[in-house]
């Protein structure tokens, strides 16, 4: 007979996060003790909640201090904001009118940088599937284009000779760090598939090598990370070079941690951040392109 046990009524436990995690949220607060300059109960009267805000100058003034905390002598540097983070037009004219580039992954998100005003030599077009007319687009309007994969070295190079262009491209790279490496997108670096596709670009009769993309993931915790694959994709220009390839820009991708809090995890625009934050991981790319 099997043994009963007595009931016992579940308990639910709140759990108090103090440490960095993807999945916190901001502290949540009063709409009383928000910023004054807002009628929030009257808003909420109007529209319902749950209700989601936006400064406008908060979210300049974010994008200054990012920016400026990746920013040094000599090194010409662009942000590009990625579209799929957030692509509410409002957010996006607002970081476009402060500089900022455009990644889409999308046709949709493409076309919505397009009607926002970007133009195409500042949209870079990343993803693992892009289809042959999102293609077209690109090539035809001269966008960057970040290869993902060997087959779209090919498609990319049919589709430009059939729109008599010339493809402006970039080919995305995966740098092993540790012992999980994020190897299920792009060409490996360890494995020799980056110098492989450099070599399949060196023959494409309609591919302009300009740009060497590596995105090691999401909410990447370790500055040293970043290191490494900076190194990685300045040997890998070198390597470019020889084969008498003319890349001109490095793209180091996102996938830095953030608290998810309404307080800024960098300094206030116009100051470098310290390094207990995001400055760690300027410096670690930084470092080694001031040095190459």
């Amino acid at each position: 007979m099997p043994e009963t046990r007595a009931y016992e009524a579940p308990q639910v436990t709140r759990l108090t996060v103090g440490r960095m995690d993807k999945h916190r949220t901001f502290d949540v607060l009063p709409a009383e003790t928000l910023d004054s300059r807002w009628d929030i109960p009257g808003l909420l009267e109007k529209f319902g909640s749950p209700l989601f805000l936006v400064s406008e100058q908060a979210l300049r003034d974010l994008f200054r201090g990012f920016r400026n905390t990746f920013t040094a002598a000599g090194i010409d540097t662009h942000v590009a904001y990625s579209y799929k983070t957030n692509y509410l037009p409002a957010v996006c004219s607002v970081l476009a009118d402060e500089g900022a580039w455009s990644e889409v992954v999308s046709g949709m998100e493409y076309s919505l940088a397009r009607a926002l005003g970007t133009p195409p030599a500042q949209i870079v077009f990343n993803g693992p599937y892009k289809t042959r007319a999102e293609l077209e687009t690109a090539v035809v309007e001269g966008a960057l284009v970040n290869i993902d994969n060997f087959d779209e070295i090919e498609a990319l190079d049919d589709v430009a000779r059939t729109v008599g262009r010339t493809a402006r491209v970039g080919i995305r790279v995966n740098v092993r760090y540790g012992a999980n490496g994020w190897t299920k997108f792009g060409f490996g670096y360890d494995s020799g598939e980056a110098r492989h596709a450099l070599q399949r670009i060196r023959h494409a009769k309609r591919l302009r090598l300009v740009a060497l993309h590596n995105h090691g993931g999401t909410f990447n915790l370790d500055p040293q990370m970043y290191a490494t694959a900076t190194k990685a994709l300045i040997e890998l220009a070198r390597i470019a070079r020889k084969l008498g390839l003319k890349p001109t820009t490095l793209d180091l991708g996102g996938g830095y941690p953030s608290s998810n809090r309404l307080k800024p995890a960098w300094d206030a625009p116009g100051r470098r951040a310290e390094a207990s934050n995001l400055g760690s991981f300027a410096e670690a790319i930084l470092g080694p392109l001031g040095r190459a």
